[in-house]
């Protein structure tokens, strides 16, 4: 509110465009040592004209609010801090030409519209190892959406809004191939090639011009194009087709830590779900969830349409899943963060194929809670630590009513994670080739079990193949072990951790992986 005040008195006569005036009191939040908010909210939302203000809608504007907070903040890490008071002080209200000009007179290499296309590279890859102005200094940003495709042979088209940008991620397959055609004059397109054990880099893509990656699949695990439009005026229509080899073999890729702390205790007419990318021409396959009893339960499988108070459009299908146990997983530690048994013997599995169901397109897997537990079962849940909603949102029936994320009482910064999967597979040539579809962001778990004697294991997850350390502190800060240092794939990875040696008491373990940083406290109790 500040900062708006302060903008009043430069612009009295001609008041500031609203996302420059809104984008600025949003980063002047982080400035002052607030957290980013709802980056969630943009990043489903990536292919929207950056300067749309929706005022009349107090529910999309929030997405605004997280768009202008994202990219205020870029420019203050690229440019410092003085550029936000040069914005302020600058007259001229109309944008981008106003953005333009301040970022040209801090840098005269720059202009709005590089500045933007690296935004919107930044927006996806967010690693700053390959260049700073490919990524951020702040941690734990979500990815911006992409459309994904396990098979890497298709024809498809997209429209990109003016001043916006548009993904599409291959993460299967090799020797990709890929042509887009589309006004070049306004659109350009990046290759972020993600490093399967090598370094990521960022290609450009001409339009009209077949780009060919045969290192798709080795070197280069994972592809995912930036269609970004510079138009100020009119969205564009792209159009795409690309071929490569499908894999011969099943991948399962795991993002999610499957240990459970609990469960949201909600109450009969709400629900909880788990939104998922779609898979261009994949099918739905099955479906998994983990239990907390043995009761069956429902659930249903919608189109995603945004957070509104009908979060899924048409209903693509509906399903029981019914335990194979005889009785409810055994709680081991009903004071702790992971009081059940590990792993935790209550994953359910439903085949859907039978369905038929379309997962090309964004999807939501929704379970209703029924009466009271343990009349009716419940979809347990862990923690996460993350400024975004992770793809997971709880319908809560009592005013208001709308999806949203629960945060974790007495743990800043952490929101809920209910265990649900999706499979999705694709055919080509007779084979069947299956993915697990699940939220993609670098996560580090608490050590389990926690206090440990002597050993305790840690798991962390990985979106991309990045360099990763994990190290232990004592409390004063010294280092006692060093459990990783090297190159890790994509995925979820476990550490055993032995603490014979070490005296009883507090200790820490952080881990750095790209761009990413985080510390946990665990405790040795001998």
């Amino acid at each position: 509110e500040f900062q708006h005040m302060i903008n009043w008195n430069y612009h009295k006569t001609v008041p500031e465009n609203t996302f420059t005036n809104e984008g600025l009191s949003m980063v002047a939040e982080i400035v002052c040592g607030y957290p980013a908010s709802m980056q969630s909210l943009y990043a489903a939302e990536p292919n929207h004209y950056l300067f749309d203000w929706r005022r009349d809608d107090n529910t999309l504007v929030l997405n605004d609010y997280a768009r202008a907070q994202r990219f205020f903040l870029y420019l203050k890490e690229q440019f410092g801090v003085g550029i936000l008071k040069n914005i302020v002080q600058n007259n001229n209200v109309a944008v981008p030409t106003k953005l333009d000009g301040v970022i040209t007179a801090a840098n005269s290499s720059l202009n709005f519209n590089k500045v933007f296309t690296n935004w919107e590279i930044a927006n996806e890859l967010n690693d700053r190892t390959v260049n700073n102005a490919y990524g951020y200094v702040y941690t734990n940003l979500p990815q911006s959406t992409s459309t994904q495709y396990g098979n890497p042979n298709v024809t498809s088209s997209v429209g990109v809004q003016r001043e916006a940008a548009s993904y599409i991620t291959f993460s299967q397959g090799s020797n990709l191939s890929i042509k887009f055609t589309g006004p070049s004059s306004v659109i350009s397109v990046k290759a972020i090639e993600i490093g399967n054990n090598a370094a990521s880099r960022v290609v450009d893509v001409p339009v009209g011009t077949q780009f060919t990656e045969p290192a798709f699949g080795t070197t280069y695990k994972t592809i995912s194009f930036a269609i970004i439009s510079t138009d100020t005026q009119y969205p564009s229509t792209v159009s795409y087709t690309a071929t490569g080899v499908v894999p011969t073999t099943e991948t399962e890729l795991k993002w999610d830590i499957t240990e459970p702390t609990g469960y949201l205790p909600l109450t009969p007419g709400d629900s909880v779900a788990v939104q998922f990318d779609g898979v261009g021409g994949g099918k739905l396959d099955s479906i998994k969830v983990a239990l907390r009893g043995i009761t069956p339960i429902n659930g249903n499988i919608y189109t995603f349409i945004g957070l509104t108070n009908q979060m899924g459009g048409k209903k693509l299908g509906s399903f029981t899943a019914t335990s194979t146990l005889t009785a409810a997983p055994v709680v081991v530690n009903s004071g702790g963060d992971y009081p059940y048994a590990s792993p935790y013997p209550n994953w359910v599995k439903v085949d859907l194929t039978s369905a038929n169901i379309d997962a090309s397109n964004s999807f939501v897997v929704e379970f209703p809670i029924g009466a009271a537990y343990p009349a009716t079962n419940r979809v347990v849940s862990t923690y996460y630590q993350s400024s975004g909603a992770y793809h997971n949102y709880a319908y809560v029936s009592k005013a208001p009513t709308t999806w949203t994320t629960y945060s974790v009482s007495g743990k800043t910064g952490y929101v809920f994670l209910y265990l649900v999967r999706a499979y999705v597979s694709f055919v080509v040539s007779g084979v069947k080739h299956e993915v697990e579809l699940t939220p993609k962001e670098f996560s580090l778990a608490q050590n389990y079990p926690n206090p440990f004697n002597p050993t305790t294991k840690i798991d962390f997850t990985l979106p991309s193949a990045s360099k990763v350390k994990v190290i232990i502190y004592n409390q004063l800060g010294q280092q006692v072990a060093l459990l990783a240092a090297g190159d890790y794939a994509a995925g979820v990875h476990e550490i055993n951790f032995d603490g014979a040696n070490l005296a009883s008491g507090v200790y820490y373990y952080r881990i750095d992986a790209g761009t990413y940083s985080q510390t946990k406290k665990m405790v040795l109790m001998k």
